[in-house]
């Protein structure tokens, strides 16, 4: 089923390109900004510059990872909805929900694994723009040297391929389950991201005003509010 994958993807390449394009620039703005944790572990960093990176990377990486996950989500989700008619007929064929599933998981892995290898490029001079930017506002110090490392290309490339291969999983699983038992999951999936979001939400009511993780919470609480009226939203 991965060759038959790989020859879809040569064959229809235009298909893909939305795929392509989310996780590419997923990829790149994951690398980016975890290219900071790479700057920070350098030997040589005073403790201020090291926080200032680390903290940037690790807020705008968690977000980052959310953001790629559903951009590339719905991506797939459109893609898997167009190719309904050539899924039924492969079914039609023979084709059981198994293999048909690692097939789409295939080409999404396989649409991935390019995206991350052409973002490495953009992300390098990416972070390098960044730290110059840290820099120049004065919140690092100018002896620090860029570093991109094995934290920003193992987290780029492993965000944007497990995000993909479970994106696709998640997107041809609703085309072979009966149309109940999506419903119910769905609502399901709805509540709790509905209650976990106005749970962190909420939680912005247990800090000070001056506690650095003010904005943490309510942040993922945003999002997880979003995706839960998505999911309740009319088709």
């Amino acid at each position: 089923m991965f060759v038959l994958a790989l020859r879809s993807i040569r064959r229809r390449p235009g298909r893909f390109l939305a795929t392509l394009l989310s996780a590419f620039l997923g990829a790149a703005i994951i690398m980016t900004f975890n290219s900071m944790h790479d700057t920070a572990g350098q030997d040589g960093v005073d403790p201020v510059s090291s926080e200032t990176l680390g903290t940037a990377a690790g807020v705008v990486g968690g977000y980052g990872t959310l953001l790629v996950f559903f951009a590339v989500a719905s991506t797939l989700t459109v893609n898997v909805r167009q190719r309904t008619a050539e899924l039924d007929l492969l079914r039609c064929s023979g084709a059981t929900p198994a293999q048909i599933k690692r097939m789409v998981v295939g080409e999404a892995v396989a649409v991935a694994l390019v995206g991350a290898a052409l973002a490495i490029g953009p992300a390098m001079l990416g972070g390098r723009a960044l730290l110059d930017m840290f820099q120049d506002s004065g919140q690092v110090a100018r002896s620090v040297d860029y570093s991109f490392g094995p934290v920003a290309l193992l987290s780029g490339v492993d965000i944007t391929l497990l995000a993909s291969a479970g994106a696709a999983f998640l997107a041809v699983r609703r085309l072979t389950r009966g149309g109940r038992e999506r419903t119910r999951a769905k609502r399901f999936l709805a509540g709790a991201a509905l209650v976990t979001g106005a749970s962190a939400a909420g939680a912005t009511f247990l800090f000070s005003a001056t506690d650095e993780m003010l904005m943490a919470a309510p942040a993922y609480g945003a999002i997880l509010l979003s995706v839960g009226f998505a999911l309740l939203s009319p088709r």
